[in-house]
């Protein structure tokens, strides 16, 4: 066989967290030759579309089509019943936007309804399947910020100590410091904690102006603001026993 004569182009797909971590003093000119991958919620829609009209072989030309062939389309209530959001809507609010947030949400409902006999995905299987997509969502932050915080479970704890939604930063360092004191936590620089926990969106912060959260990500040039209350991502809310 002759030599092949072929150009090879390799594509490396990274997490930002990873090459956020990435130091190289040409770094910056790697810029002219990187992609940033970032889903927006028509995206999302149109993948979940594809992939619930494959698995279910659902032929509709639309994604609320699609969506309602699989989900009952009464709203979903929460607040103790006082405000609802349709059922997308609902399950939105406790991912971070990641296509796999919403597919094992999804997984979590099926297996669910199939347990309940089957039929289309009801109002109280999308309201029970929060909590164990809540576990699935600690977990996965867990082992995605082990390597810089040894010991983030332990630090997650604290939020259930707490067991509040919104708290200031004086409240989190004093909770941190006690433990950090009694060799409960080992890391001992609550900031740097709490800046790890701001950039995986474990935590947002509030604006004292007009109560809107901020979290990295919806918005990955956000910084953590020392001076503003912070609030725990609601999907996160359940495995910590703050709901």
């Amino acid at each position: 066989m002759g030599r092949a004569n072929k150009r090879v182009f390799p594509v490396i797909f990274l997490r930002d967290d990873i090459y956020d971590l990435i130091t190289d003093s040409d770094k910056n000119k790697w810029r002219d030759l990187t992609i940033d991958l970032e889903w927006t919620l028509d995206e999302i829609r149109r993948l979940l579309k594809y992939r619930l009209s494959v698995a279910g072989s659902i032929d509709a030309d639309s994604f609320d089509k699609v969506w309602y062939s699989v989900f009952e389309g009464k709203s979903v209530p929460y607040s103790g019943g006082r405000k609802s959001l349709s059922s997308f809507d609902y399950i939105t609010r406790s991912t971070q936007g990641r296509p796999r947030d919403f597919i094992h949400y999804l997984q979590v409902c099926a297996e669910s309804q199939l347990g309940r006999g089957g039929g289309r995905i009801r109002v109280e299987t999308v309201q029970d399947a929060d909590k164990a997509y809540s576990n699935y969502l600690r977990s996965e932050l867990v082992d995605e910020m082990h390597g810089l915080v040894s010991d983030i479970s332990e630090i997650f704890m604290l939020f259930t100590q707490i067991r509040k939604w919104i708290l200031s930063i004086d409240e989190f360092r004093a909770m941190f410091d006690k433990h950090a004191e009694g060799e409960v936590i080992l890391t001992k620089d609550a900031d740097f904690v709490l800046q790890t926990l701001f950039y995986f969106s474990v935590i947002g912060n509030v604006t004292r102006q007009h109560k809107v959260h901020i979290f990295r990500h919806e918005n990955p040039e956000a910084v953590l603001n020392f001076h503003e209350n912070i609030v725990i991502h609601r999907g996160l809310m359940k495995a910590l026993q703050i709901l």
